[in-house]
C-alpha cells in the first residue's frame, strides 16, 4: 500500500517532496523483497503484457476474496505501472530465480551461429524478445534487424519496437541484459565461453588434428526414438557451430528417413524400431570408421570446443579404453548446473550410474570386442557396457577428461531395474552373491555378503584424555552389534592417576579391552604402530578418542568394503551431534591444504552428484575412523613416524595404499560424531605436498574445474 500510494502521490508533488515519496515507497518494497520470505499464496489476478506492449492485460482468477467494486481502473493503472517497473528492474530472490531460466533460453537464442541467414537471425530475435521483452539489448537488436527490411509490415513492427525501447530507456538506463551474468547459470555460460580456444590456439589444434588424424576421430551415435525433428536440429546446430569438424553422426530414428545416406557420409540415418535399435547400433559399430564412439540423445547439444579438445587429448591416449567427459545439465526449471565428474571412480559409478555412466567416449574396437551394447538392459546401455569393460580389463585405461562436452537435460534419478540388474550381473561375474538395494531412487547400495567374519581390532589413543576416552569406549561397547572385535588402548605415558585407574578397570570389566602402556611418551604415529603389532584382528580400525559411534552396524559396513580385494582403506561420514556434516572424505589441495567438502551441510543434504549419500572412492579419508587390513598396514610400513608423526599420517597412508594399487572407499553408512577438523601444520603439509606432488596437482577424486575454496564442489571461476 505504501508503494502504491507513494507512486500516486509523487505525481502531484514536485522536487524534494515527490522524490522523497517515491524513495520511501521503493525502500519499503526493497525491504520486503530482501527480508520477507516469498509466500506462495493463491492468485486472484493474472497479468500479461499485450502484443502491442502498451499496457498489461489483467485477468481474474476463478476465486476472489473481495467485492467487485474494489477493482477499478485507477487500481489497475497503478498495478500496471508497478508491474512494468518490476519487469524492468527485477529484484528479490523469487523473481530472480524465476527469471534465470528465461534469460538462459534467451542467451541460447542469441548465441552466435555459423553462417546465419537473415531470416534465421530474425526468427531467433523474435523468440528471444518473446521470452523477455524488457531486455534493452534484445529490443535494440530486433529493432535494428527489422529496420533493414523494406517490407511494410516489418517497418511498422520496427516502429513499435523502437517506441517500446524508448519507453524502457526513459524509465531506466539500467542495462538489464547483464542480469544473467550475476546468476549461477550466467556465470557458468561465461565460464564456458572463456574456454573457447583463442584463434592462434584454435589454428594450432586444427592443424595438429589434420596432420595426425589417426586414433582421435569421434563418431556420435545419436538416438532419436521419439522422431523429434526439432531436437535433432538442435543437436545438428550445436555440431555445426562447434570448432570440431571431423565428427561423423549416425542417427537412429523411428521417423521417416529424410534422405538416402551411407556410413561414409558425415551424417547417416538408420531406420529403427523400439525393439531393434540396439541391434542396429551394434551393426553400425562394427562397420564404423570412427576411432571413438559416444552414445547421445537427440536434443543434446555439444559445446563449441568440447569435442575439439577431447579429440586433441585422444591423439596420445593409446592406453585409454574409455574416457568420461563432463556435462552441463539443464535443470527441470530451465537453469543450468555443471556436472563435473571425478577421475575414474569405481564405487561412484556403481552407486549412481545415471550420473556417472553417460556420454563416455568408447574406443570402437573395444566396444566391438565387448559384444556391443546389450539388448538385455536397454535403459542401462552405457552402464552395462562399462561394467563389462571392467570385467575384461579391470580399471586400467578408464580415464576422465575435465572438459564439458555436452549440454543436456539433467537425468531424473528414478527407479531403474535395468541398472540394478546389470549391476547384480556384474557383481556375480566378480564372484559375489551380492544384494543390490536402493534406498533413494537412482542410487544403489551393495551388500557384498562376504562369508568370512574376521576379528577386528579397534585402536584407541590415550594421553591424559579421560573424558573423551570414556565417551568413545562407552559408545563402542554400547553400540556395536558385531561380536568379533577387540579394543586396544595405547596409553602414551599419561600422568593422570585417575586415567590409569580407569584403564585398569576397563581391562577387568571387559575381556574385549586390552591396554598397552608406553614407557616414555612417543608420537601418535609411533604409538599406533606399536599397538597395531599387538592386534589379534585381521583388520584394524584407527579410531580417535574424540570419536563416538552412532550406528550399531558400523563394523559390518566397514568390513563390507574392506574385504573387497581391490580396497585398501575405508573411511566414514563424520557429523556433529545434530547430524551436520563435519567431514565427508578428504580433498587434496582444498583450502590450501587437505580439507573436506560439504562441511556444514545438513544431515538431509545429498550433496553434489549425490556424493553425501553414496559410497565412492576418495584419495584419502581420516583416521578419526578408518579401517585397513592389518597385513596391508604392515606392508605399507604403518604410519610414517618421521614426516607425519602427529598429523596427516592418515592421508599419507591412503596415498601409499593407492600407490600399491588399492582403492580408498568412503561410506556414508557409518556415521561417527567427530569435529572433523584436520590438523595440518605447515611442516607436515609441506612434506605431504612434496611427497605426493602429482596427487596434489590434481586430486583424482575431485575435478580440476571445481573450486578449491570453502566447501568445495562449486564452479571455479
Amino acid at each position: 500500500r505504501l508503494v502504491v500510494s507513494s507512486l500516486g502521490n509523487s505525481r502531484d508533488l514536485q522536487g524534494e517532496q515527490g522524490e522523497h515519496a517515491v524513495l520511501a515507497g521503493l525502500a519499503a518494497m526493497a525491504e520486503c523483497l530482501e527480508t520477507q520470505p516469498y509466500q506462495g499464496g493463491e492468485k486472484i489476478i493474472s497479468s500479461a503484457w499485450n502484443v502491442a506492449l502498451t499496457q498489461a492485460d489483467a485477468q481474474f482468477e476463478p476465486r476472489q476474496f473481495v467485492e467487485l467494486p474494489f477493482y477499478n481502473q485507477p487500481l489497475f493503472d497503478e498495478l500496471a505501472q508497478i508491474e512494468f517497473l518490476i519487469h524492468l528492474l527485477p529484484a528479490g530472490q523469487a523473481q530472480m530465480e524465476g527469471l534465470e531460466s528465461v534469460l538462459v533460453k534467451q542467451a541460447e537464442l542469441l548465441r552466435v551461429q555459423s553462417n546465419p541467414d537473415a531470416e534465421s537471425l530474425l526468427s531467433r530475435l523474435w523468440q528471444a524478445y518473446a521470452h523477455y521483452s524488457f531486455s534493452h539489448s534484445v529490443v535494440q537488436r530486433l529493432a535494428d534487424e527489422l529496420g533493414k527490411s523494406e517490407d511494410e509490415d516489418d517497418i511498422e513492427r520496427a516502429e513499435r519496437i523502437v517506441a517500446w525501447g524508448q519507453r524502457l530507456q526513459s524509465d531506466s538506463a539500467f542495462d538489464n541484459s547483464q542480469l544473467l551474468r550475476g546468476m549461477p547459470s550466467g556465470k557458468l555460460l561465461d565460464w564456458l565461453d572463456a574456454r573457447d580456444p583463442a584463434p592462434a590456439q584454435l589454428k594450432k589444434l586444427t592443424t595438429q588434428l589434420t596432420r595426425r588424424p589417426a586414433g582421435s576421430q569421434i563418431g556420435i551415435l545419436l538416438l532419436d526414438l521419439d522422431a523429434d525433428v526439432f531436437k535433432l536440429q538442435a543437436t545438428f546446430d550445436s555440431l555445426i557451430n562447434s570448432h570440431y569438424r571431423a565428427f561423423k553422426v549416425v542417427v537412429f530414428t523411428t521417423g521417416d528417413l529424410p534422405a538416402t545416406t551411407s556410413l561414409n557420409d558425415t551424417l547417416h540415418f538408420v531406420k529403427v524400431t523400439e525393439s531393434n535399435y540396439v541391434d542396429k547400433i551394434n551393426q553400425v559399430v562394427k562397420q564404423a570408421s570412427s576411432d571413438w564412439l559416444m552414445l547421445a540423445q537427440a536434443g543434446e547439444e555439444f559445446t563449441r570446443s568440447g569435442l575439439l579438445l577431447a579429440s586433441a587429448e585422444l591423439i596420445d591416449a593409446g592406453q585409454c579404453r574409455a574416457v568420461a567427459v563432463d556435462e552441463i545439465h539443464r535443470q527441470a526449471n530451465g537453469t543450468l548446473a555443471p556436472l563435473f565428474r571425478p577421475g575414474f571412480n569405481l564405487d561412484l559409478l556403481q552407486s549412481v550410474p545415471t550420473l556417472a555412466a553417460r556420454h563416455w567416449l568408447i574406443r570402437r574396437e573395444l566396444l566391438v570386442e565387448a559384444g556391443g551394447y546389450s539388448r538385455e538392459f536397454p535403459k542401462a546401455l552405457e552402464f552395462d557396457l562399462l561394467l563389462r569393460l571392467i570385467e575384461q580389463g579391470g580399471m586400467s585405461g578408464l580415464a576422465h577428461l575435465s572438459e564439458p562436452v555436452l549440454i543436456c537435460d539433467a537425468p531424473e534419478l528414478e527407479e531403474n531395474q535395468d541398472e540394478q540388474k546389470a549391476l547384480t550381473r556384474h557383481l556375480g561375474q566378480r564372484g559375489y552373491q551380492a544384494e543390490v538395494s536402493s534406498a533413494l531412487p537412482g542410487t544403489y547400495k551393495i551388500d557384498y555378503r562376504h562369508a568370512h567374519r574376521p576379528v577386528v581390532s579397534i585402536l584407541l589413543h590415550s594421553q591424559d584424555n579421560l573424558p573423551e576416552l570414556q565417551r568413545c569406549l562407552h559408545s563402542i561397547l554400547q553400540r556395536t552389534r558385531y561380536q568379533r572385535y577387540e579394543v586396544l588402548i595405547g596409553d602414551n605415558a599419561s600422568t593422570s592417576a585417575e586415567l590409569s585407574t580407569w584403564l585398569d578397570q576397563q581391562q577387568q570389566l571387559s575381556s574385549r579391552v586390552r591396554v598397552f602402556r608406553a614407557d616414555q611418551r612417543v608420537s601418535t604415529a609411533a604409538l599406533r604402530n606399536l599397538v597395531s603389532q599387538e592386534a589379534k584382528g585381521e583388520y584394524l580400525i584407527l579410531l580417535d578418542a574424540e570419536s563416538q559411534i552412532v550406528n550399531v552396524g558400523w563394523i559390518e559396513s566397514l568390513l563390507n568394503q574392506a574385504q573387497r580385494p581391490e580396497v585398501g582403506v575405508v573411511g566414514v561420514r563424520l557429523v556433529d551431534r545434530e547430524g551436520t556434516i563435519t567431514q565427508a572424505g578428504l580433498v587434496l589441495g582444498l583450502n590450501g591444504g587437505v580439507g573436506s567438502g560439504f562441511v556444514g551441510e545438513p544431515k538431509t543434504s545429498r550433496g553434489y552428484m549425490q556424493r553425501l549419500v553414496v559410497e565412492q572412492n576418495y584419495s584419502a579419508v581420516s583416521s578419526a575412523c578408518l579401517m585397513i587390513a592389518k597385513a596391508l598396514y604392515d606392508s605399507l610400513g604403518g604410519l610414517d613416524e618421521e614426516a607425519f608423526a602427529e598429523s596427516l599420517g592418515d592421508v599419507d597412508l591412503c596415498l601409499k595404499a593407492a600407490q600399491s594399487g588399492y582403492l580408498t572407499v568412503w561410506t556414508p553408512h557409518v556415521q561417527v560424531v567427530h569435529s572433523g577438523v584436520v590438523n595440518a601444520p605447515q611442516p607436515a603439509l609441506g612434506a605431504l605436498a612434496g611427497k605426493w606432488a602429482a596427487q596434489f596437482a590434481q586430486d583424482e577424486a575431485y575435478n580440476a574445474n571445481l573450486d578449491l575454496d570453502g566447501k568445495g564442489f562449486t564452479l571455479a571461476v
